[in-house]
């Protein structure tokens, strides 16, 4: 089978979605469907680049799918499949390999992804290539959070938490929970302070509610701050179910446990690999 890539951007629309819909029938969280209205969040949430993701083709038919993201001189795969007539025949190793002799030819540094570390066959391809874990990201619910309602909780441009985690937090925070991915979020996020705590969240009116991010200048830590910032969203929304995808590195899950949230059963694995 003779395998070639072009750009994505020199792809129909409805192909990408074809091949993504194909490659995630079967995936570790459920299959993904998705509809043109989906796609454009997601390239829009995930701040994709056309011009850098890549389709595979086997013998001239669409065979293979990976959504790049740029910054800087970092690269994030933010997506990878192969259609399901297509598996295990060498495309997505081929895919990857094109990826990565793309990102040296443009002096990019580094390159990062996220896998769901039950997704052993994913997992083992990146290993292979010489992807190195370097965290484990984890999910967290809560049915009920005990909250406290305090009328100085006060809302705030989500710009200011965006400013506050690209200076005080950790720098090596997944790409989606990270400042300069945040900061271009919009409404209905909100985002709110407390003190010197701050913290955005998903929309409030829906029924679950995402804990995006919450930071505490280190000079504020251990001090509650971001217990009291915390039960006074959950006494300003009540009623509301919380989640934090797995997107939190496993060192920060010790205060959302004390906090009631619960693990959930599915992880995902940062990964990284040294292109220089």
């Amino acid at each position: 089978m003779e395998l070639s890539v072009r750009p994505a951007i020199d792809v129909p629309l409805e192909t990408l979605i074809d091949l993504w819909n194909s490659a995630f029938a079967d995936y570790v969280t459920g299959p993904v469907r998705f509809t043109t209205s989906l796609m454009a969040q997601f390239l829009y949430a995930s701040d994709i680049n056309l011009n850098f993701s890549q389709v595979a083709y086997g013998d001239d038919r669409p065979a293979g799918i990976a959504m790049v993201s740029r910054q800087g001189w970092t690269v994030r795969l933010a997506g990878m499949g192969v259609s399901a007539d297509f598996q295990g025949k060498g495309v997505g190793r081929y895919l990857l390999g094109q990826l990565l002799d793309q990102a040296r030819e443009r002096g990019d540094r580094q390159y990062v992804l996220e896998a769901f570390e039950q997704n052993e066959r994913a997992v083992k391809l990146y290993d292979s290539v010489g992807f190195r874990i370097t965290d484990r990201l984890l999910g967290y619910t809560a049915e009920q959070l005990a909250g406290d309602p305090d009328p100085a909780l006060t809302e705030i441009d989500i710009y200011e938490v965006a400013q506050a985690l690209m200076q005080h937090g950790d720098p090596k925070l997944p790409w989606q929970v990270s400042g300069s991915h945040i900061m271009r979020y919009g409404a209905p996020t909100r985002a709110y302070r407390l003190g010197n705590a701050v913290a955005a969240i998903s929309d409030p009116n829906a029924a679950n509610i995402r804990l995006i991010a919450m930071i505490v200048p280190p000079a504020q830590q251990h001090q509650g701050e971001g217990s009291r910032l915390l039960r006074a969203l959950a006494g300003k929304y009540v009623g509301k179910q919380w989640f934090v995808p797995p997107l939190c590195p496993q060192r920060f899950g010790d205060f959302l446990l004390k906090h009631g949230f619960k693990q959930d059963r599915l992880n995902q694995v940062l990964m990284e690999m040294n292109l220089a």
